[in-house]
């Protein structure tokens, strides 16, 4: 399961249907958006996810090694749970993380 940490930025957050139970910050795919859960939501409950506009804090979970992506896109892969480098869902754009 992946879930991400809001670290920055001023989400855009829109009221969903949760498409199974899912854990604040996880990232869900929800029709062609992926979207992260603001709060633990059952299967069908409505509640808030996250649809843009933050910047957050995850690892970069491809096989693509140690290549840096940072400005590039990056997509949520709903099969994998995982942020993949070209397939999937767009989720945003990678920025360097300030150790």
């Amino acid at each position: 399961m992946l879930k991400l940490k809001l670290i920055g930025g001023r989400e855009a957050v829109v009221n969903l249907a949760a498409p199974s139970a899912v854990e604040r910050g996880q990232v869900v795919a929800v029709g062609d958006l992926a979207v992260i859960a603001k709060d633990d939501l059952a299967s069908g409950e409505y509640g808030s996810f996250a649809v843009g506009g933050g910047i957050y804090s995850g690892t970069h979970q491809d096989n693509a090694g140690t290549t840096d992506r940072t400005g590039k896109p990056c997509f949520f892969d709903a099969a994998q749970s995982n942020i993949r480098g070209t397939v999937g869902k767009r989720l945003g754009e990678v920025v360097k993380h300030a150790d």
